[in-house]
């Protein structure tokens, strides 16, 4: 096995277009910076971790269910929220703070 594996590395190689990596097209960084903008991180403090499925219901639930609203988790108790438009994003952080089971959803764009 280790020989098989060391004759597919000798035999592997790029092309020149892929060793000189891949260009960054302005309208992919202005799109990137206007998702951003439509985003929220969240963390959530207190001694439990929360499940994921559960802050997923939460903020659907009693945020209204906001169109196009994805969460994505980053870690323990610690969420990347995304909003498909701005005014969702705005009344969830007018109306903050955030309590879910007992414990304090902290939220920050």
């Amino acid at each position: 096995m280790a020989e098989e594996l060391e004759e597919i590395w000798k035999k592997f190689s790029l092309s020149v277009d892929e060793l000189s990596g891949g260009d960054i097209v302005n309208e992919d960084v202005q799109k990137s910076i206007s998702e951003c903008k439509k985003c929220l991180l969240g963390r959530i403090f207190g001694q439990k971790a929360i499940n994921f499925v559960g802050v997923k219901n939460f903020v659907n639930q009693v945020w209204g269910s906001p169109k196009n609203l994805v969460v994505i988790e980053l870690g323990p108790n610690f969420f990347q929220i995304s909003f498909g438009l701005e005014s969702d994003l705005v009344r969830v952080l007018s109306n903050r703070p955030w309590i879910i089971d007992n414990q304090l959803l902290m939220i920050q764009k």
